[in-house]
C-alpha cells in the first residue's frame, strides 16, 4: 500500500513537471508568434513606405485630415447685422442650401477636374470669403455670404470623402474616423480661439444711471450700452487657416502636373461582387428610410451644436456668454474623444451595436439634459451636455457602416442621395427653431431635441427589425461573396456566400491617376 501511494504521489509529480512544461512552452510559443506578428507588421509597413503611390496616398489623406481640421469656421453673426435669434436663424439656412449646392457641384465636377484644384479652389475660397464676412453688416448680404462660405465647405466635404474613398477603398476606414476625428477636434480648438473676441454681455442690472433735478423732483435715467464685437479677429484667424490648408494641395497640383506616379500591375484586380437582389419598392423604402434616419439626425447635431449658446444665455441670466462658450467646449471636447474612440471600437463592435449604443446615450443625455434645465442645475447641464457629445459622434458613421453591411450596397447614387437628404433637414430647422425659441419659449431648445431624438431611434428599429424579420428571410441577408481576380486570372480571396435571389456585379479597379 506505501509502494502503491508513492508511485501515485511520483505519477502526479511527473504529471504537474509535464503540465508546466507545456504551459511554459506554449507562453513562449506565443510570445514569439507576438514578435513574428509585430515584425511581419513592422516589415510590411517598410515595404509600403517604399511604394511611392502609397505614401502619396498617405500624405494627401493627411492633408486632407488637416482641411476639415480648418473648416470649422461657423460662428453666430447676430451681434454684426443686429437681428434677433430668429433673423439670425437664416444664416444657417443660408449655409445648409450653399453646402447642398456645394456637395452636388463637387459630385458633378469630381471625376471632370483634378480634386487637387478642387480642393485648393475650396480652400482658399472658403477661407477668402470667411474674413470678409464679419464686414457686411447688411442682412441680406450676410445672408449671401453665408450661402458662399457654405458651398466652398460642402464642395471641400465631399470632394475629402470621395477622395479618400477613391484612394483606400476598403483599406481606410481607420484613416476615415480620424478625417471625422479632425473635424471634431476643429470644433474644440474654434470656441476657444473665438472665445475672446465675443461681445460682453450685459447684465439687465449693469446699466447706467444718472440723477436729473428739477425743482423738488429727480429723475433716474436709464441708458442702455449697445453690445460690441471683435469677432472679425477670429474669422481673420479661420480665414488664414484655411488658406494655408490649401497651399500644400497647390504645390502638389503644380508637381503633379510635371511627374506622373507609376501605377504598380499588383494593384490591378477585378473585383467580382455578388449582391442580393430587391424589389424596387423594398430598395426605395430601405433607402428612404436609412435618408430619414440620418436627416434627423443631422438636425438633431445641428439643433444642439447651433442653439446650446442662444439657449443657455437667454434661459439663465446668470449664465455669461464665456460660460456658455466653456459648456460648448465641453460639447466639442466629449465629440472629439468620442470620434477617436471610434478608431478603435469600431474593429470590436458591429456597425449595428455602435449605433445602437450612441442612440441610447443620445436618449440619455437629451432627457437628463431636459430635466437638468427645467431644474436649472448647471453641473448636471454640463454632464448631459458632454454624454450628448459622446452619443451624437458615432451616428453618422455607424449608420454608413451599417447601410453597406447590412442593407444594401452604398454606391454613389445612394450616398449623394443620403447627403442632399441629411443636408435638407438643416434648411428648415434654424427656421423652427428661431421661431419657437424667439416666439413661444427657449425650452423648446429642449422639446424639439427630445422629439428629434425619438424620431431616429423609431425609424432605426423599424428599419432593423423589417430588415432583419422579414427581408432576411425572404431575399437573404446582403452577405456577398467577392473575389479578386488577379493578372494570372486566379481568384486570390472568397468571403461568405449568401442566400436567396442575388445580382452579379463586375468591377473593375483600376489604377488611375487623381
Amino acid at each position: 500500500m506505501p509502494d502503491l501511494m508513492a508511485d501515485t504521489a511520483r505519477d502526479v509529480q511527473k504529471q504537474r513537471e509535464s503540465l508546466v512544461k507545456e504551459t511554459s512552452s506554449r507562453e513562449t510559443s506565443s510570445k514569439g508568434d507576438d514578435k513574428i506578428t509585430v515584425t511581419k507588421w513592422f516589415s510590411s509597413l517598410q515595404e509600403r513606405m517604399q511604394d511611392r503611390e502609397y505614401k502619396s496616398n498617405l500624405l494627401h489623406s493627411w492633408l486632407i485630415s488637416l482641411s476639415f481640421l480648418t473648416l470649422w469656421a461657423r460662428l453666430v453673426l447676430q451681434i454684426i447685422t443686429g437681428t434677433d435669434l430668429e433673423g439670425a436663424s437664416a444664416f444657417l439656412t443660408g449655409f445648409t442650401a450653399g453646402y447642398m449646392a456645394g456637395s452636388l457641384f463637387s459630385g458633378v465636377v469630381f471625376n471632370k477636374v483634378k480634386t487637387r484644384l478642387l480642393f485648393v479652389t475650396g480652400l482658399s475660397g472658403c477661407g477668402a470669403v470667411s474674413i470678409i464676412a464679419p464686414y457686411c453688416s447688411q442682412y441680406t448680404l450676410m445672408i449671401f455670404i453665408q450661402t458662399l462660405i457654405g458651398f466652398f465647405a460642402g464642395a471641400v466635404d465631399t470632394s475629402g470623402n470621395t477622395w479618400h474613398m477613391k484612394m483606400w477603398r476598403s483599406e481606410g476606414n481607420v484613416l476615415m474616423q480620424i478625417i471625422h476625428f479632425s473635424f471634431a477636434f476643429g470644433g474644440v480648438l474654434a470656441p476657444l480661439y473665438t472665445e475672446p473676441f465675443l461681445a460682453q454681455r450685459m447684465m439687465e442690472n449693469e446699466t447706467s444711471t444718472r440723477n436729473v433735478t428739477v425743482g423738488n423732483s429727480s429723475q433716474l435715467e436709464h441708458v442702455s450700452i449697445p453690445q460690441t464685437t471683435d469677432v472679425k479677429h477670429a474669422y481673420l484667424i479661420s480665414g488664414i487657416l484655411m488658406v494655408l490648408a490649401s497651399i500644400p494641395f497647390g504645390i502638389l497640383f503644380i508637381k503633379h502636373r510635371s511627374f506622373k506616379l507609376q501605377s504598380s500591375p499588383k494593384q490591378t484586380a477585378n473585383v467580382k461582387i455578388t449582391y442580393r437582389q430587391l424589389p424596387c419598392c423594398l430598395h426605395v423604402l430601405i433607402i428612404t428610410t436609412v435618408c430619414g434616419i440620418l436627416m434627423v439626425y443631422c438636425c438633431v447635431e445641428l439643433t444642439f451644436a447651433s442653439y446650446l449658446m442662444p439657449f443657455l444665455i437667454n434661459e439663465y441670466d446668470s449664465m455669461t456668454k464665456s460660460e456658455s462658450v466653456y459648456l460648448m467646449t465641453v460639447f466639442w471636447i466629449s465629440f472629439a474623444i468620442s470620434r477617436f474612440i471610434m478608431i478603435f471600437a469600431s474593429k470590436v463592435l458591429a456597425s449595428v451595436q455602435l449605433l445602437s449604443l450612441c442612440l441610447l446615450l443620445m436618449i440619455i443625455a437629451c432627457v437628463g439634459f431636459m430635466i437638468s434645465a427645467m431644474y436649472q442645475v448647471v453641473p448636471a447641464i454640463a454632464v448631459f451636455t458632454a454624454l450628448a457629445g459622446l452619443g451624437m459622434s458615432g451616428v453618422f458613421p455607424a449608420a454608413f457602416s451599417w447601410a453597406e453591411t447590412e442593407l444594401l450596397k452604398v454606391t454613389a447614387r445612394v450616398s449623394s442621395s443620403i447627403s442632399i437628404s441629411a443636408s435638407s433637414g438643416k434648411i428648415f430647422i434654424p427656421l423652427i427653431m428661431g421661431f419657437l425659441m424667439e416666439k413661444v419659449s427657449n425650452m423648446w431648445f429642449c422639446y424639439i431635441l427630445i422629439c428629434q431624438t425619438a424620431i431616429v431611434c423609431l425609424l432605426f428599429i423599424f428599419l432593423l427589425m423589417f430588415n432583419r424579420l422579414y427581408i432576411n428571410r425572404v431575399y437573404g441577408t446582403v452577405t456577398l461573396l467577392e473575389q479578386n481576380v488577379g493578372d494570372n486570372g486566379q481568384n486570390q480571396c472568397s468571403i461568405t456566400q449568401v442566400q436567396g435571389e442575388q445580382e452579379t456585379l463586375v468591377v473593375e479597379s483600376l489604377n488611375t491617376s487623381l
